[in-house]
């Protein structure tokens, strides 16, 4: 494989985002997301916290380019408030 080749290959295989989930006390969750780039970048912060046995309730924020297809080239600075449904779909039957 010729060094170009193989530079080529290595920037195609270099991650795109970076993001990093913490557990909070409680069992609240914090993630951050980073998308680095030369002009457009975008990151997102998001906190969940139990709201009823296997429920979570979820704030998000995120700010940057890239948020959806149809915003790829626009800037967007969103705040979300949202319920999480995973973890009670995921609930053992005896907790239900």
């Amino acid at each position: 494989m010729a060094a170009t080749q193989f530079q080529d290959a290595k920037a195609r295989c270099t991650p795109r985002a970076v993001k990093l989930s913490v557990p909070a006390r409680g069992n609240h969750v914090v993630t951050a997301m980073y998308r680095p780039s030369t002009e457009k970048s975008a990151y997102e912060l998001t906190w969940s916290l139990p709201l009823w046995q296997q429920l979570r309730l979820y704030f998000i924020y995120f700010d940057g380019y890239g948020e959806s297809l149809l915003d790829y080239d626009h800037r967007t600075k969103r705040i979300g408030i949202g319920i999480g449904l995973n973890d009670y779909l995921d609930a053992p039957a005896s907790a239900l």
